[in-house]
């Protein structure tokens, strides 16, 4: 047998990265972003809007569900995710 031949090429360094491009949103795929909290409100309208998300979250956005946890009815939940830009 002669010399050996010389060593093969080595892997690329990249080859077990993953080279599709990275999501920048927090939702599941297929599934749209939630809404962010309009820059326009005032400090007590944007807590009031981060409740209302907050609640939204809580209940995987069942509106008759968040509303009831935030103990007020269905239509103001909606009056106010209109207001607020949610």
């Amino acid at each position: 047998e002669g010399p050996p031949g010389p060593d093969p090429a080595p892997a690329p360094a990249a080859a077990g990265i993953d080279s599709r491009p990275l999501r920048t949103t927090t939702s599941p795929p297929g599934r749209p972003d939630p809404p962010r909290i309009p820059d326009h409100l005032s400090p007590s309208e944007a807590a009031e809007a981060r409740e209302i998300l907050d609640a939204l979250a809580r209940t995987r956005y069942s509106r008759p569900d968040a509303a009831r946890l935030l103990g007020i009815s269905r239509t103001t939940l909606w009056r106010k995710m209109k207001q607020y830009g949610l």
